[in-house]
């Protein structure tokens, strides 16, 4: 019995020592943590640049030529070392001042990037966080042909309807028409992946007073302006499209207008060679004719 409560205290004072053994781990990890921490520079467009700064707290007897050292990303790899980038067409290094901050520069910012764990380390000091892809600190703007505008007007209606493709976070609109005020517009959006499709449709009544008023619409993610749209109202006009559809219309006219012009004098002019070409050659000739009365006695 006595050997059964040898090994117990054994074995308790065993796992007493693991657990103090851990705590001490946890400790060292959280003072190496609060010695530096990385942010990130705000806000970061999809497709440029994302900078994460290393800020150090602990700037006292800091070793300029102390190791840095930038890990993570998708596959948790190691990113940069003093400077040396393991690629060098993704992730490059500004360190300026080492013992105050150094950063890691992530070009062509995408997807893959984000809803990872990145880790930056002087020497042993270490800060380990989650760059969580938010709507108040990241912007997906849609290409041009990831947006659609249609302005639909008559005598009494006017119809607006704009749409978003691949877009991050939901736009908001301001619409203004004639002298109201502006109005922010909720769209209706569905996911798209990590983005959304966003649209917005808006039929209002019109009045003939408003005809030559003016419709002014913004669309803006968090503070970028990715739409923008200013036209005076004219109700012989059914349809105005994004773009310049009806400048194209009318240039389209006049240059058959022109064709036309061109083609007709050509063919004018060859009609009028191929009749002179056609006509005798008038005959000279040396003999005299005088009137009947100028004829004298010789008649």
């Amino acid at each position: 019995m006595v050997m059964h409560f040898a090994q117990f205290c054994s074995k308790t004072l065993l796992a007493m020592k693991n657990q103090v053994f851990n705590i001490l781990i946890v400790i060292v990890e959280i003072a190496a943590s609060n010695a530096v921490y990385w942010v990130l520079k705000t806000p970061v467009v999809f497709g440029d640049s994302a900078t994460l700064t290393c800020m150090v707290e602990q700037k006292d007897n800091c070793d300029s030529e102390a190791t840095r050292r930038w890990d993570g990303g998708l596959n948790k790899n190691i990113l940069l070392i003093n400077g040396h980038s393991t690629n060098a067409s993704k992730y490059y290094e500004v360190a300026y001042r080492p013992c105050y901050n150094f950063s890691l520069v992530i070009m062509d910012f995408g997807m893959n990037d984000v809803n990872c764990e990145y880790r930056c380390s002087l020497d042993f000091e270490t800060s380990r966080q989650m760059l969580t892809l938010d709507s108040r600190h990241f912007i997906g703007v849609p290409s041009e042909n990831d947006i659609s505008f249609n302005l639909g007007q008559t005598q009494t209606e006017l119809n607006l309807q704009i749409q978003f493709h691949n877009v991050y976070p939901i736009p908001k609109c301001k619409v203004e028409i004639g002298h109201e005020n502006w109005v922010d517009n909720f769209l209706d959006t569905k996911p798209n992946g990590m983005f959304f499709d966003a649209s917005l449709l808006r039929k209002t009544d019109m009045k003939i007073s408003q005809c030559d008023q003016n419709v002014k619409v913004i669309c803006t993610l968090l503070s970028l302006t990715i739409f923008q749209f200013d036209t005076i109202l004219n109700c012989t006009e059914t349809s105005i499209k994004f773009g310049s559809a009806l400048y194209f219309q009318i240039s389209f006219g006049i240059l058959i207008f022109i064709i036309i012009v061109a083609v007709s004098c050509v063919v004018i002019c060859r009609k009028t060679m191929t009749d002179e070409e056609t006509v005798p050659p008038v005959q000279q000739t040396n003999e005299r004719h005088f009137p009947s009365d100028h004829l004298g006695p010789y008649a």
